[in-house]
This record gives structure tokens, C-alpha cells and sequence, in this order.
């Protein structure tokens, strides 16, 4: 409770606590996608053409990411979890 009369009241509400799990996965797919998506609409093209080399360079270099993440997720599937314990379904 507040200790000024002219502040209002503190009300303490009961909040549901909820886990949220996110892969890397979860981050490199959609990367490698959206670089892809560019490519196929030319965009790229549009502004610059170096962009669409680029686009290609960084949707392999986000594939090849995925894959060592992938290969170490096999060795220990906790390496990568914010939390200990078995991996999320």
C-alpha cells in the first residue's frame, strides 16, 4: 500500500506466469526464407544488383548455420537451452 493519501491504492493482481520456447531454429528458418523471398520477387534487382548477391550470400551463410546448429543439437540437445532439462517437444 502507498504511504501518501493523495497517491491511489496499489492492487496486487495475480498474473499467470508463462514459458515461452524459442528454437534457433525458429530464428534461421524464416531468414533463409525472407532472403529467398526477396530473390524470387526482385526486389533486389530493383535497387542495386550487388543486393541480390548479397541475398544469396546471406540466406547460404544462414543455411550453413542451421546445419551446425542442427549437427549440435544431435551431440547435446541442451547445449543451446536457456534452461537445463530434456528439450521441448
Amino acid at each position: 500500500m502507498a504511504t501518501d493519501p493523495n497517491s491511489p491504492d496499489v492492487i496486487m493482481v495475480p498474473v499467470t506466469r508463462h514459458d515461452v520456447v524459442v528454437k534457433l531454429e525458429d530464428i534461421m528458418t524464416p531468414l533463409t526464407q525472407t532472403g529467398d523471398h526477396l530473390i524470387r520477387a526482385r526486389v533486389s534487382t530493383a535497387a542495386d544488383p550487388q543486393v541480390a548477391k548479397l541475398l544469396l550470400k546471406f540466406t547460404d551463410l544462414v543455411r550453413q548455420l542451421k546445419d551446425v546448429v542442427d549437427e549440435i543439437n544431435k551431440i547435446d540437445p541442451n547445449l543451446f537451452a536457456s534452461k537445463r532439462g530434456p528439450p521441448p517437444p
